[in-house]
């Protein structure tokens, strides 16, 4: 008889987890890159004792009581990596000094945004309003 086997072109993320169910599920898995190393958009650089992470913002339900941690175990070691949580999560600047900050929480996103632009009150509310009934929705169970 003879082994199933399946070939996996590119060694981005969804295509290691790809291969990693495939080789748990029986199969021989050949993986085939052109880069020099895995990661494809999502690659990290070593540089002495620094690593750089030049895409990964966020891994959803990455933590230890989030609801994809298992699932996060099954493709990597995610209780080797650290996470930090920055209170500003996007600073957009422009040619004149003007800037605007994206917040992670919610009441200084809102107070951020209803500064650069007061006439958008009414609006800005309805978004942060929305947020804020969103932020413990459940994600359901993943398959």
């Amino acid at each position: 008889m003879h082994e199933r086997k399946i070939v996996v072109i590119g060694a981005g993320v969804a295509r290691l987890c790809a291969a990693a169910y495939a080789r748990k599920c029986g199969y021989a898995v050949e993986l085939l890159e052109q880069h020099d190393s895995a990661g494809g958009l999502a690659p990290s650089l070593r540089r002495g004792d620094y690593v750089f992470e030049t895409c990964m913002h966020w891994l959803v339900g990455s933590r230890p009581n989030g609801i994809l941690h298992s699932e996060w175990e099954e493709v990597c070691d995610i209780d080797s990596l650290r996470f930090v949580d920055h209170d500003e999560f996007l600073r957009i600047e422009d040619q004149h000094g003007g800037r605007l900050r994206i917040y992670a929480d919610v009441e200084r996103l809102e107070a951020e945004l209803l500064a650069v632009a007061p006439e958008d009150g009414e609006e800005i509310c309805h978004l942060t309003q929305a947020i804020r009934q969103l932020v413990d929705l459940p994600m359901p169970p993943v398959g």
